[in-house]
């Protein structure tokens, strides 16, 4: 049987299905550059969308567990250009009350690419997916599919990113 850990364990649900391997690539070089404390467990998983009651039933069960006690929950969304509150109400409807306070929220205007487009000095107007592909094709000569996301990890200019203020949330929650 797994020894109770007094380390924090962050859960991160991620509404991209490419983010739990970009998030579990972006932690461990995050660890590896001492931005955040190595020794934070952090369990990135996939959750299928805003408007899902399978989200309920995945952070009771992470909540439920005596063995990996959650400290905090970061739920990464997009916004796809809509309002940020909507999003969150969106996402509030499927959070179970015994988890509220442990719940944060890092809703994109767009899409995830933010990130990628900040950390690869990418200037943004409009949709950051559209500007990275448009990007990718005249600089690489390549066509990016969402796939390619956890690819950009070590890759991204994490200086250029930390002026990015869901990032610097982001990384405040981990390293509590």
């Amino acid at each position: 049987m797994e020894k109770y850990s007094q380390d924090p364990r962050i859960l991160i649900l991620t509404e991209d299905y490419y983010g739990k391997p970009f998030f579990k690539k972006l932690i461990s070089r995050l660890k590896r550059k001492k931005i955040i404390p190595a020794t934070i467990h952090v369990e990135p998983r996939w959750f299928p969308g805003k408007c899902n009651t399978k989200l309920y039933r995945i952070i009771n069960a992470a909540i439920a567990s005596p063995l990996k006690k959650i400290s905090d929950i970061i739920i990464v969304a997009d916004a796809e250009g809509g309002d940020i509150n909507s999003a969150i109400k969106q996402l509030e409807v499927h959070i179970p009350r015994d988890a509220e306070r442990a719940v944060h929220y890092i809703i994109f205007d767009y899409c995830i690419e933010e990130w990628i487009c900040e950390g690869l000095g990418i200037r943004v107007k409009g949709n950051p997916l559209e500007q990275l592909k448009d990007h990718l094709r005249r600089v690489k000569k390549i066509e990016y599919e969402k796939y390619m996301l956890p690819e950009f990890v070590e890759k991204i200019n994490l200086s250029l990113l930390m002026n990015n203020r869901k990032f610097r949330e982001f990384i405040s929650i981990l390293s509590r």
